[in-house]
């Protein structure tokens, strides 16, 4: 609740000239009682039923733009159901975004009636907590900053329309895509000589059409030092503030990729090294500065997967570096995971997608305490499994919702497992 679902979803549908139906009104007009009477007489496992029915009949029978209430998504098997009819996209927003929204719209919301700010932060940060990793199973996700103007709302319904289009044309495939290996590898590996020429020999070897994303914060961190420039860090994730994004633009985008980049061109690769910037390719806003201001760190918005496909298609083969923009003449400081995860999304329309995460692991592990206890497959349903058997705890397991997000966007399968093993299928194969 609070993200902008029926405020965004009625523009959407003006926009585009389609029918909108907001899932809670849908209830309350079948019921002929308000969704706080029906929470009041009936509570709420009772209206979750009635959710679901009426969901149901939404999907099979109508058309256009649906907003859907915040719990819909973690009940039964909703999501299964919308991905399965509908194109689904999740508005994310933080805490703090969202319980402002939530004060703003006035309305009476059963689940949050009479609580106080801090109060409504708590059970916001819970309720994100438990529903994510349903979230996460959308299609797509778009990051909702504060919607309080016209221009505001025009903004994110243009990148709506953008997701709506790409969906759209997805549906009428070609026969046959051709494939693409999208490999992300982390700073360890692109810096230390030894191993960055083991991985552009691997590398060079992977068949077919393919793009490198790269990290690099070591470096960034060591000529930081070098500069004067103290590094700051919470929870493994670095502040960039402006003399660190100046640092982190010149090691990502010009050292750490150019020195990928000409080796790659010794192994007759023909690599070009890119941020988001570089032909508008990846557009981001800037992170919202609740509960930790982490700087100039950009959550990504969209890719242009047309313009990277026509690069690819012409036999060049893209670095990318773990930068994006915000369109108005500012760099961001990005997540190389995220930007491979997101690209590889976008890239479903052109390419039959493989994701390979590389990482200090074989693979996604039995016992953390061995090497060779390597998990070859996983599935949605083997996931839970090992989730319910604590095999797979901490931090392992946002990287596998990472991972299933990716397949549930169109990718054919994603792979974790070390760098010296990219040219083969080993390591964990996650599918659906």
């Amino acid at each position: 609740m609070g993200a902008g679902k029926s405020t965004l979803g009625k523009a959407l549908a003006h926009h585009l000239q389609q029918d909108f139906c907001d899932l809670d009104h849908y209830i309350e007009q079948k019921a002929n009682k308000t969704i706080a009477d029906i929470f009041a007489t009936r509570g709420e496992n009772e209206f979750r039923k009635m959710e679901q029915k009426a969901l149901a009949e939404v999907l099979t029978h109508k058309k256009g733009v649906v907003a859907v209430g915040g719990g819909t998504p973690c009940y039964f098997d909703n999501m299964e159901q919308m991905n399965l009819h509908a194109t689904t996209i999740y508005l994310k927003a933080t805490a703090e975004t969202l319980k402002n929204h939530i004060r703003m719209g006035g309305n009476k919301r059963p689940l949050v009636d009479g609580k106080d700010d801090k109060e409504l932060i708590a059970y916001i940060n819970e309720s994100l907590q438990k529903r994510e990793p349903y979230y996460r199973r959308a299609q797509h996700t778009l990051n909702i900053d504060t919607i309080t103007t016209e221009e505001q709302i025009q903004h994110y319904v243009a990148m709506l329309e953008e997701i709506y289009k790409q969906a759209e044309n997805s549906e009428n495939p070609e026969s046959s895509k051709p494939k693409l290996t999208i490999i992300k590898v982390g700073g360890k590996i692109v810096e230390d000589p030894n191993t960055l020429s083991q991985l552009i020999d691997d590398f060079s070897h992977v068949e077919g059409y393919k793009i490198l994303v790269h990290g690099g914060g070591r470096s960034a961190t060591q000529v930081a030092s070098q500069m004067g420039v103290e590094t700051h860090m919470v929870e493994g994730r670095r502040i960039t503030d402006a003399e660190m994004l100046r640092i982190v633009t010149m090691v990502y985008a010009g050292l750490v990729n150019k020195n990928i980049t000409a080796q790659l061109q010794a192994q007759h690769i023909n690599a070009l090294g890119l941020t988001g910037a570089d032909m508008d390719v990846i557009r981001s806003h800037k992170r919202a500065a609740t509960p930790i201001d982490y700087g100039f760190v950009g959550d990504v918005d969209r890719v242009d997967a047309d313009r990277l496909a026509s690069l690819i298609k012409s036999g060049i083969t893209p670095v990318m570096a773990p930068l994006t923009h915000d369109g108005q003449g500012t760099m961001l400081n990005t997540n190389a995971d995220t930007i491979a995860g997101e690209v590889a999304k976008a890239m479903t329309r052109h390419f039959d997608v493989t994701l390979t995460y590389c990482f200090e692991k074989k693979g996604v592990l039995s016992d953390e305490n061995d090497e060779e206890s390597v998990i070859p497959h996983i599935t949605p349903k083997v996931f839970d499994q090992l989730k319910e058997q604590h095999i797979i705890h901490d931090g392992m397991i946002p990287k596998l919702h990472n991972a299933f997000s990716a397949l549930e966007a169109g990718v054919t399968e994603v792979i974790i497992t070390k760098a010296d093993a990219i040219t083969g299928h080993q390591g964990t194969i996650i599918t659906k």
